[in-house]
């Protein structure tokens, strides 16, 4: 049901999307406390970087429709702080799914309501049904966690 695969992207994907969203260019919107930036919203690509998503999505997904491709960032915090469990979808359809990349490594990682924790690794990518609850936390020993959240048809 829930489904890891490390060392997903080739190094050079993942190099390129850590120097991008971690880069000084990069566009982060103030969104429910967090930073955000919707890469795939309302069955369209949001920004210019359209190309560089598009084509890592339809090789590596190969989804038969897009819901929604969002970037998350969360801030260094003193402790460890877990957001509330969430489903990105709450019915159940067995082909909508969600899958999570982790842009770095640190000390957050993602819940799930059944126990089950995925710590954030780098260019690891942990996939489950869309209605599955989750909460993911912020890190204590990196400045950030980041990570790609993608919302699909298989």
């Amino acid at each position: 049901m829930i489904d890891i695969k490390d060392d997903f992207f080739p190094e050079e994907i993942i190099h390129d999307l850590e120097y991008c969203m971690l880069g000084n260019n990069f566009a982060w919107f103030l969104q429910d406390n967090k930073l955000q930036h919707n890469f795939w919203k309302n069955n369209n690509f949001s920004n210019r970087y359209n190309d560089i998503c598009r084509s890592w999505i339809d090789l590596y997904f190969k989804p038969t429709a897009l819901i929604s491709v969002k970037g998350k960032l969360y801030h260094k915090t003193n402790e460890i702080n877990e957001h509330e469990f969430n489903a990105d979808f709450d019915y159940k359809h067995k082909n909508c799914m969600t899958s999570i990349i982790y842009i770095n490594t640190n000390n957050g990682y993602t819940k799930f309501k059944n126990g089950d924790t995925v710590e954030s690794v780098r260019n690891r990518l942990v996939t489950f049904p869309a209605h599955l609850k989750h909460a993911g936390s912020t890190c204590t020993d990196e400045e950030y966690r980041c990570i790609i959240n993608l919302n699909y048809y298989k």
